[in-house]
């Protein structure tokens, strides 16, 4: 798989450069599992001085990793903070641009928040805000998506897609896909698309999205994508109907690992709906829909509607059949029942 190098990341006030070598420094001594590398192999490896490995260990202590080194023997990693942190994060990333430029965040109310006010200042396309918890977390109808420190994923990705409003549904249903397909594939868990923003197992909520844009006439100047994905700790850490990635699979997961792997998984289905080739994303949707031949209860803009769900058409909206067989193409809405 090929890596992420040279990307930046910033704090509030703050702006730097997570290198190559920060990266295959931090690479190199895990790899040791707990033995100890030498200061002259990782000099010579990373070409460069042992004043500036020195310098590199000193920064990992700074962000929170206990290292030992003794003299003649090297370096050995002791324990790794349990954290978002740009060195960790970047060995797993993969994608060309998406998460390219990171903020990570101690406690916020919302990161969505966060990242409407800075779009607003300007921001690079694929931007992503991330907060080790979250207070006050935006979610669809006026609900609060509340996040425990180091236990999910809470972040908000700045997108410039230049679509239209109409194409927005898919923008969220691609990463919906992304999750779930991510999830099979890494976890071989059920996974499964509940639209218009809900990634489900079984009848339990594992992932949450929320799209929020910026628009002039009928062209997007930006769309913050925030998601909540529930990675360890249990189901009341999260709130009612919630399933975790570690109740699925008994173990606890490396959530640097995770949030890399789904921006990864995200990018190309991103592309296809900037290019206009949703085609094969539907196709993909449908095929993870936990909707599809379901008899649904949805409410939107006041009014109850209960019919079967027969997938998702081309600009994102839930088509449903009523008793009569009448078809009606919902654009949003609040599944409140699904049999």
């Amino acid at each position: 798989m090929k890596k992420a190098s040279a990307q930046e990341f910033f704090r509030p006030g703050a702006c730097k450069t997570a290198s190559d070598a920060d990266v295959r420094l931090l690479a190199m001594i895990k790899s040791a599992h707990g033995e100890f590398v030498s200061g002259e192999k990782l000099s010579r490896e990373l070409g460069i001085s042992r004043a500036a490995v020195w310098k590199r260990i000193r920064g990992l202590e700074e962000a929170g990793y206990r290292l030992e080194g003794v003299s003649h023997k090297g370096y050995r990693l002791v324990q790794s903070p349990d954290r978002i942190l740009p060195e960790e994060f970047f060995g797993h990333l993969s994608s060309r641009r998406l998460g390219r430029r990171l903020s990570v965040l101690d406690t916020v109310d919302s990161t969505n928040r966060v990242a409407v006010e800075w779009a607003s200042r300007g921001l690079v396309d694929g931007t992503l805000i991330v907060a080790e918890a979250q207070t006050h977390g935006r979610g669809r109808l006026g609900r609060c998506w509340i996040a425990s420190k180091g236990k999910g994923l809470t972040y908000s990705l700045v997108l410039t897609p230049n679509c239209t409003l109409a194409e927005v549904a898919t923008i969220t249903l691609a990463k919906a896909v992304a999750v779930a397909g991510y999830m099979q594939r890494s976890f071989n868990i059920e996974a499964r698309v509940r639209w218009p923003n809900d990634v489900t197992v079984g009848t339990q909520k594992i992932c949450g999205i929320l799209t929020e844009v910026s628009a002039q006439a009928d062209r997007i100047d930006t769309a913050v994508l925030g998601t909540g994905i529930n990675v360890n700790g249990i189901a009341s850490d999260y709130g009612p109907g919630a399933v975790t990635l570690q109740e699925l699979t008994g173990k606890c997961h490396d959530r640097n690992r995770v949030l890399a792997g789904i921006l990864s998984a995200f990018e190309p289905w991103y592309d296809k709906v900037v290019s206009g080739k949703t085609a094969s994303l539907l196709d993909r949707a449908n095929a993870l829909s936990a909707l599809n031949g379901c008899v649904i209860e949805l409410i939107t803009h006041n009014h109850r509607f209960r019919g079967t769900a027969l997938g998702i058409a081309p600009d994102g909206s839930l088509r449903v059949a009523d008793a009569e067989g009448k078809i009606t193409n919902f654009h949003s809405g609040d599944i409140i029942q699904c049999v």
